[in-house]
């Protein structure tokens, strides 16, 4: 997700003015009391465009209103501007800078990721069948001819007592139950567990830059008259552009990097399983006493294992199955961050 801050420019006719060879001032007299001029070396990185603050002075004079007076912005730099940064909502822009030309933020703080999670459920049932074999010892510990095969799961069955056979008269009292199952049925599905969004992301400074449609040039030689700006607002003037540049030079030199918004990527992997593995079918032979299993227990037992059987009653049985098997998982872990993006580089006085 794309949450954005506004980056506001406010299209400032005197802000944008290259400061091109033909616009120059007009010379000084270095005799003059009203400016001192002081040819500012270029910056190194600075573009052939933006190295025009030379011509205009790095000494800041005094002008009307007790303001003082600016280098014009270089080309494809906008200001000079007064600027706010702090920690708190930007008050109005003063009375003599009254057009917000921009709105920014920076010190972006590191979020929590969120809280994945992801599990595996066991699908299907087990198919197959079970067989029943007939004892005449308890614990089933001596088997005697005769018993049941192909039975299924979850029919129910009646059965009434019974001699092993016609030459061996010894009660049935067990049935020993045996599982054949098939588990080609079984899945393992993914659940994506729901999880609480994360605390969304703040800034720590804001920044607001504020400039004037009405700029003076009275009091000043060269450059723009820019009155004291009143506290929250810094005491020195600031030109900025768009993205992340080196300063343009003196005595624009003081650098901040502001940005108009965030990405915020946050997330939880896919979840996923794989086959299942170790997979069993388990069951539970009960024996009832009304037709359709139903009525009271006449006992049972886990299946595959021995059975025991009512002395001399008979009544009716069933199997229900279970299926067993292990799900590996994968996923479901916490991905992305947040960055700041759009960015703006501010430039002040030092």
């Amino acid at each position: 997700m794309t949450r954005a801050l506004l980056v506001m420019m406010v299209s400032l006719p005197w802000l944008l003015t290259a400061c091109s060879e033909d616009s120059k001032p007009a010379p000084t007299d270095l005799s003059s009391s009203r400016e001192r001029r002081v040819d500012a070396k270029p910056p190194v990185e600075a573009s052939a465009a933006d190295r025009t603050l030379g011509d205009q002075g790095t000494v800041l004079t005094s002008c009307d209103g007790g303001g003082k007076c600016y280098p014009t912005a270089p080309s494809t730099w906008t200001g000079p501007v007064i600027l706010y940064q702090g920690t708190t909502a930007a008050p109005a822009c003063p009375a003599a800078m009254t057009q917000v030309a921009l709105k920014a933020n920076a010190d972006l703080s590191t979020p929590e990721l969120p809280q994945c999670g992801c599990t595996c459920e066991l699908k299907g049932s087990c198919k197959g069948s079970y067989t029943l074999t007939n004892h005449k010892g308890t614990g089933c510990s001596a088997a005697c001819s005769g018993g049941s095969s192909g039975l299924a799961f979850g029919t129910c069955y009646p059965f009434i007592p019974g001699k092993c056979s016609t030459a061996d008269t010894s009660p049935i009292v067990a049935w020993d139950v045996a599982i054949t199952p098939d588990t080609s049925a079984l899945t393992c599905k993914a659940v994506q567990a729901p999880t609480q969004p994360p605390a969304a992301p703040s800034w720590g400074v804001t920044l607001q830059a504020c400039g004037t449609l009405s700029p003076s040039t009275t009091g000043c030689a060269v450059g723009i008259c820019v009155p004291p700006p009143a506290a929250p607002y810094l005491t020195s003037a600031c030109v900025f552009k768009a993205g992340d540049q080196q300063c343009p030079g003196a005595p624009y030199t003081k650098r901040v990097l502001a940005y108009g918004g965030y990405d915020d990527t946050r997330s939880c992997s896919t979840c996923a399983c794989g086959a299942p593995s170790g997979a069993s079918c388990t069951g539970n032979l009960s024996l009832m006493s009304g037709v359709g299993c139903t009525g009271s227990s006449l006992g049972g037992g886990q299946a595959p294992g021995c059975v025991a059987l009512p002395n001399g009653v008979g009544g009716y049985f069933a199997l229900s199955v279970t299926a067993k098997a292990t799900c590996a998982q994968t996923g479901g872990q916490p991905t992305g961050g947040v960055t700041p993006k759009d960015p703006t580089t501010i430039c002040c006085v030092e």
